[in-house]
């Protein structure tokens, strides 16, 4: 199918419909939130905001390291007692009410355990809210057009929201933003609960076990390669947010109203390499790597052409390669799970991400004095080429889906029925008995994912 043909426009799917406006009422909060806490850490701690910020991002990102991979066992256990939509919108509602009451914090310690709070519920729902997108989506042009919409959404709102928050902070005070990221969440969760799952999908099944889940993504070489590619995708982001601001001012000693233009060219960059995503016609692997390399190149044009017009283009390439590495992977995912790990698989990815970001914050933020601008470029430039270097060779360049493997024989001993056509047996009919049990090796194929009677990604190979 054609993926730009109308029928394969994900919003042709009402459930999709219901969950993309969900999304764009929570990113909308997040942002307006993002800076209502900014200002709340300066009011409160004003001697030393810089330390109390960054003590609660470190608590988002171990939440997010920590708690995301519990999501698909928490989401079954909660839904003992409603359903897979009631738990989403149980955590919409939580993250509501502990926003409504931040502007009543009166010390440090009180915006800790809101972070911690908000954190936990974005930790547990969103591998679960990714899960159920191509569970409801079974067409993969489909569901890629899905993700691009998805990614461009997340990078529009990271720029249009602290505008608006901006702006309203012209007429209403701080502590009503926190209010209005409230109610985007209780948006969010209206949209949620109108969602009409197939039954199949109101409760979650079990999913594999966490670790099971980790397994499965380091054993399948298509995620083993996007666990390479989020190294440089962190490193390169985590300098755009934290680096831009000073570079401005220190090296190019330009006033700060470039900074907010050069963030709004990386996230343009980030939103057209998304919509192009849909139309491309060739491997995701070249797709992974040329956004890798893309990153690569313009860091190591950062060290030698400093100025004004070069951040900008360069800042807006980097932001074209972190949307080609960052919007595929939701694909790479649906590809390599059964319908019932999907969850899990996002959970881990979820994880194994964000573990990247936490080790790429301090990297760069604290690697600027001993290296400089020059040789944090150059450690950007060169972990961005170790990252495509790794997702090009772990790959396959052949990403085929039917895979021929082979089963080894199995021996056993258990109980079972003789069957005269597969058990023959010296007693006429069938019969229980217990003793050895030998299961002869097969080769067949089908579409292969790592699961219990899979264990190992088979070598590529033909039928003889």
């Amino acid at each position: 199918m054609n993926a730009s043909a109308p029928e394969a426009s994900p919003f042709a799917v009402p459930a999709f419909r219901w969950l993309f406006a969900a999304q764009l009422s929570a990113l909308l909060g997040n942002g307006v939130g993002t800076l209502a806490l900014a200002l709340l850490v300066v009011a409160l701690a004003p001697e030393r905001p810089g330390e109390v910020l960054g003590v609660a991002l470190a608590i988002k990102m171990l939440l997010y390291v920590g708690l995301a991979p519990l999501a698909p066992q928490v989401s079954l256990w909660a839904s003992r007692f409603g359903s897979r939509k009631g738990w989403l919108v149980t955590l919409d509602l939580l993250r509501a009410t502990t926003l409504l009451l931040m502007p009543w914090a009166v010390n440090e310690l009180q915006i800790y355990l809101a972070i911690a709070v908000l954190s936990a519920g974005a930790a547990l729902f969103t591998p679960v809210y990714q899960g159920l997108i191509p569970a409801l989506i079974s067409d993969e042009a489909r569901y890629l057009r899905a993700l691009s919409f998805s990614q461009m959404a997340s990078s529009t709102m990271q720029l249009a929201a602290p505008v608006l928050a901006a702006l309203l902070l012209l007429v209403l005070s701080f502590p009503v933003l926190f209010v209005l990221n409230a109610l985007c969440f209780v948006v969010s969760a209206l949209c949620v609960s109108r969602v009409r799952l197939p039954a199949h999908l109101a409760r979650p099944t079990l999913p594999v076990r966490s670790f099971a889940a980790f397994r499965i993504y380091f054993r399948t070489p298509r995620l083993r390669a996007a666990a390479f590619a989020y190294i440089g995708v962190a490193v390169s982001s985590a300098m755009m947010i934290v680096n831009t601001a000073p570079y401005v001012t220190a090296v190019l000693e330009y006033s700060t109203a470039l900074y907010p233009l050069a963030i709004a060219a990386g996230g343009g960059g980030t939103i057209l390499a998304a919509a192009l995503i849909p139309r491309w016609q060739g491997a995701l692997r070249t797709v992974l790597v040329s956004g890798l390399a893309l990153m690569a190149g313009a860091w190591l044009v950062a060290i030698h052409l400093p100025g004004p017009l070069w951040l900008l283009g360069l800042w807006f390439l980097i932001g074209f390669g972190l949307g080609l590495v960052q919007t595929p992977v939701g694909a790479l995912i649906r590809r390599s799970a059964r319908p019932a790990d999907r969850d899990a698989l996002f959970a881990a990815n979820f994880s194994i991400s964000h573990a990247c970001w936490l080790l790429a914050y301090p990297l760069v933020g604290f690697g600027l004095a001993p290296l400089g601008w020059a040789g944090l470029f150059a450690i950007a430039a060169v972990l961005s080429t170790v990252a495509a270097a790794a997702c090009w060779l772990t790959y396959p360049a052949r990403d085929q889906r039917v895979l021929w493997h082979r089963h080894a024989a199995v021996e056993h001993d258990h109980e079972h029925a003789h069957d005269a056509r597969h058990h023959p047996s010296p007693v006429a009919g069938n019969h229980q008995s217990h003793g050895l049990h030998v299961h002869d090796a097969i080769e067949h194929a089908h579409e292969f994912v790592i699961d219990e009677h899979h264990p190992y990604w088979p070598q590529p190979r033909t039928p003889a």
